[in-house]
């Protein structure tokens, strides 16, 4: 299956600035790597693949960038080199901008790395006006709709109307995506047994390799920090408070949830004020950037008729459909000295709006929120209920 985003990484093959792919393990990075390769080479374009997990490759190139040479024949013309976990490079940036630098009008690089945490680590310059950063994500809802061969229910997510033939067959795919998540493997297993051994498989050895990697000391204190987050989504983050629960010093504490934020397990939300300094002093509320991570450690894959947790179930939900229409840092919420509070405040749009998530839509009661809209006149609130966000990426608002 090719990804909605490929056509565009194709188009920007065409330019000699490196090709930074970025997220999660296992969304399916390399995957789309080898489908550029293929499309290129079927172009007639000299590419060559290397894997930064097979270490005969990492310990030259890590010796020296120009062994690149010894491993790919010598470039004569416009070739594609595609270098898959970079993260594991000693230095990075050095080795990117080095190649970068002497040989960019020859050498085009697509360069995946499983963690912005690393990223950033070891990324020092950041590549300023080398790179362009691209963040590929799980499969979202109409890439899930793709993989099960169920492209004609697509046009109804783009109209908000859907056919009484087609809404039993579009509620259960989005059931099952707000479920289990959209990461490749878990889409196109084919029972849930064998989806939950999957996600079983990525949270004990994916994610504890970010913890290895990461050089975290108490893997046990990480662990346990991800399970407090996943029973308390949409909830404030109070780092003091996790430090004296669990006893471990706030600094620690602080890591950790830097370590998950970067690993993009969970996403932390700053609070909306009209003055940016302002947000950074309050504490953020948690959600994760996909439900099948929240779902595992919760112990609960319950369908969402069935959850005893509904409310901030859905909050999630919504969360991960915005982020296929907003940057992360443009989702905000709102929670005033009353301790009122609205959802979801998107501030990166042409018109800034605001949703609140509703079990039940009918009792949205807007008398409750008359602060926010007296404070804010120009920012539309909308209630939104579980069907509704199924729509959030192709709405209206913005």
């Amino acid at each position: 299956m090719q990804r909605k985003i490929f056509p565009q990484l194709l188009n920007l093959c065409e330019n000699n600035k490196i090709l930074l792919l970025v997220w999660a393990r296992q969304v399916g990075k390399t995957t789309l790597m080898k489908q550029l390769q293929e499309h290129l080479q079927a172009s007639g374009e000299a590419t060559y693949f290397l894997s930064m997990e097979k270490y005969s490759v990492l310990k030259q190139l890590n010796e020296n960038p120009e062994q690149l040479f010894s491993i790919i024949p010598p470039i004569s013309s416009q070739t594609y080199v595609f270098i898959d976990e970079v993260q594991y490079l000693d230095d990075p940036t050095n080795f990117l901008k080095y190649l970068y630098d002497e040989y960019h009008d020859n050498i085009k690089l697509i360069v995946s790395g499983s963690s912005s945490f690393y990223i950033d680590k070891k990324f020092k310059d950041s590549l300023v006006g080398r790179k362009q950063l691209h963040h590929i994500k799980s499969f979202d809802f109409e890439e899930v709709l793709m993989a099960n061969d169920q492209q004609e229910l697509i046009p109804y997510l783009q109209s908000w109307s859907v056919p009484g033939m087609y809404e039993d067959a579009l509620r259960n795919y989005y059931e099952e995506f707000i479920t289990y998540g959209g990461y490749p493997q878990v889409v196109l297993s084919e029972t849930v047994q064998e989806k939950k051994e999957i996600l079983t498989e990525l949270a004990d050895d994916y994610i504890r390799k970010d913890v290895v990697d990461a050089d975290v000391k108490y893997e046990d204190i990480y662990f346990k920090i991800i399970k407090i987050l996943a029973n308390q989504v949409g909830s404030l983050v109070n780092a003091q408070q996790l430090s004296n629960t669990l006893d471990m010093s706030l600094p620690t504490v602080k890591r950790y949830l830097y370590i998950m934020q970067k690993s993009f397990h969970i996403g932390l939300l700053n609070p909306y004020y009209n003055n940016p300094k302002k947000e950074l002093k309050k504490m953020p509320k948690v959600y994760f950037l996909d439900m099948w991570l929240k779902n595992h450690f919760q112990r609960n894959f319950e369908s969402s008729s069935e959850r005893v947790d509904i409310g901030s179930h859905l909050e999630n939900v919504a969360y991960r459909q915005l982020l296929e229409k907003h940057s992360h840092t443009a989702i905000k919420f709102r929670r005033d000295r009353q301790k009122h509070e609205v959802d979801f405040v998107l501030d990166d749009a042409p018109a800034p709006y605001a949703l609140e998530v509703k079990t039940n839509i009918k009792k949205f009661a807007p008398k409750k929120y008359r602060a926010f809209i007296e404070s804010y006149p120009d920012i539309s609130l909308t209630p939104i209920d579980l069907e509704q966000s199924m729509f959030l990426p192709y709405g209206n608002h913005g």
